[in-house]
């Protein structure tokens, strides 16, 4: 799963890889992040049984745990490892029903935050690595692993032994299935690694790192949130650092462009290629007004960030509101890991607010004297954005984000005004 994407095959709804010395037709993978985007599953199968009854019990495994996280997403958070377990039970019952002789290992991750929970069956297997060493890997459930545990072979003999393919634990079959699971921290620049029997007993463990590596993936984030004031994602590995300059490093809200941020050769090869074919440049006018921005960057990103947070905690006593999410505050899910990695939040954040109809979350909008309605951010005035307000659209779809969450930028004003706008509008 870490490797380049040339290097993989699609069969059906699931893929197949080609590694090693053989064609794994019957493994399957996905990765699968929950509705909320706060979470993401990865999932490696490895089917048994014969080709076509491999490939079905794999593919049986990748579609129970689409479904599982799009509707386990409370129990993922509240207890991964027993929803991991879960859906380790709910996807045995379904190759059961399915066939009689699909059988199929599996080893999954759920990472939330610097948190992953992880499950295996069988002799497909989780790497954690760091700076090239090795931190752990799953135990397999076969005859060489009780063989290497005994003494009787080092770990180095196992892909080669006779009997590495027999398992004594799988996906399938009388047996209800046993899963070894556990937890485990991780920080920027960590790989994590799944593979199948058809991969670990071919590429050595230093090649999975080193293939990664020398693959040439480059990582890119978008930092417009946090701004390089309070975070800055070259210092922890990330090769391309973007940033939506219409937003705080313009601050005044009368300009559009987009920021790119690399090595020289990087940018230069960009240049050359993407930005020669497509365009475009800012004008000599709107260059200098992002100038004119950068000269107060520090200053607007502090205020903004203290009267926000100020907003946010008054918002989260408030009976009317359901639940606010800021980085900041304890409450949040990732708070530890903002934290960490950030030195400052902005002025965005989100709240949900405590209403039965659609009506009163537009109400309360529309009693908001001191925010305006805007999709941007980043300037100097406060804004809000309510979800309800795309439910009315015609011809288009029901959102993916429940219609009482409200988006609210807080820009340079007064937050005492604020809170008393916000006050009176929750007062109804």
């Amino acid at each position: 799963m870490t490797l380049h994407a040339s290097r993989f095959h699609h069969w059906d709804r699931g893929v197949a890889t080609e590694l090693g010395a053989r064609h794994e037709q019957q493994d399957r993978w996905g990765l699968f992040p929950s509705p909320d985007q706060q979470g993401l599953l990865a999932i490696l199968a490895d089917g048994m049984g014969g080709h076509l009854d491999g490939a079905l019990g794999a593919q049986i495994v990748i579609d129970e745990a689409r479904k599982f996280v799009q509707s386990a997403t409370t129990a993922l958070r509240a207890d991964p490892l027993g929803a991991l377990d879960d859906l380790c039970r709910r996807t045995h019952e379904a190759i059961n029903r399915q066939s009689e002789t699909a059988r199929s290992t599996v080893v999954m991750a759920w990472l939330a935050g610097d948190r992953v929970s992880w499950l295996n069956i069988g002799d497909s297997r989780l790497y954690h690595f760091r700076a090239g060493q090795r931190l752990m890997r799953t135990r397999d459930h076969s005859a060489v692993q009780l063989l290497m545990d005994l003494g009787e072979i080092d770990e180095s003999e196992m892909a080669t032994h006779p009997a590495q393919n027999r398992l004594y634990r799988c996906l399938g079959g009388d047996t209800s299935p046993k899963a070894d699971l556990g937890q485990l921290a991780i920080q920027t620049g960590d790989l994590l690694v799944l593979c199948s029997d058809g991969v670990w007993e071919h590429v050595p463990e230093e090649e999975l790192w080193d293939a990664v590596r020398a693959s040439g993936i480059v990582t890119c984030i978008d930092n417009s949130y946090a701004s390089p004031i309070f975070q800055n994602p070259a210092a922890h590995g990330i090769d391309i650092v973007v940033h939506s300059g219409t937003k705080y490093l313009n601050g005044h809200s009368d300009v559009v462009c987009g920021v790119v941020c690399s090595t020289k050769a990087r940018i230069r090869k960009i240049f050359e290629a993407e930005l020669m074919t497509i365009g475009a440049i800012p004008s000599p006018h709107d260059a200098a007004l992002i100038i004119r921005g950068l000269r107060t960057l520090e200053l607007r990103m502090h205020r903004s960030h203290d009267s926000a947070l100020r907003v946010a905690a008054w918002l989260e006593q408030h009976p009317k509101v359901e639940r606010v999410l800021h980085p900041w505050l304890p409450s949040f899910p990732q708070y530890e890991l903002a934290r960490r990695q950030m030195s400052g939040a902005g002025g965005l954040f989100s709240i949900y607010l405590k209403a039965e109809r659609i009506e009163e979350v537009e109400d309360f909008c529309n009693r908001l004297k001191r925010f305006l309605a805007a999709v941007s951010w980043g300037g100097y005035e406060s804004l809000m954005l309510p979800m309800a307000g795309f439910y009315k659209i015609p011809g288009k779809g029901t959102p993916s984000r429940p219609w009482n969450l409200i988006r609210f930028y807080i820009g340079l004003e007064d937050p005492d005004a604020l809170i008393e706008d916000l006050k009176q509008a929750l007062a109804g």
